[in-house]
């Protein structure tokens, strides 16, 4: 999986300060890939926990103690703190995964097992 919205943890953290990655006027210029973004970061699935929590790079806020996945990229749960509130960017490679339908999880729901179920049990 491809890692993203990990900062850094100090000076010799090859990891970015996404204080330098805030940018007001791309999410004001483009705000239905704010709203897209953010909601598709929130939808990721839970994965990997940890004893801990993580605080926010830029004003301390406690965020979460696991990380979200989508079966291709995997970020810190929270992740769209940084984006809602600071209005940091993530990789453009990134939102344009995230913009296109294929990001999307699609789900065929097949109900007959309860069906049969039910009408055997009912």
């Amino acid at each position: 999986m491809i890692l993203i919205g990990y900062w850094t943890t100090g000076p010799d953290s090859e990891y970015p300060d996404p204080k330098n990655l805030m940018n007001s006027e791309f999410y004001k210029k483009n705000w239905k890939i704010k709203s897209q973004l953010t909601a598709y970061i929130k939808s990721g699935k839970p994965c990997n926990f940890y004893r801990g929590f993580s605080s926010c790079r830029i004003c301390g806020k406690i965020l979460g103690s696991h990380e979200r996945t989508d079966g291709t990229y995997i970020w810190p749960d929270q992740l769209e703190h940084y984006i809602l509130e600071h209005n940091v960017l993530l990789p453009q490679k990134f939102i344009d995964y995230v913009m296109t339908k294929e990001a999307w999880p699609h789900f065929t729901i097949d109900d007959s097992f309860w069906l049969d179920w039910a009408k055997t049990n009912s």
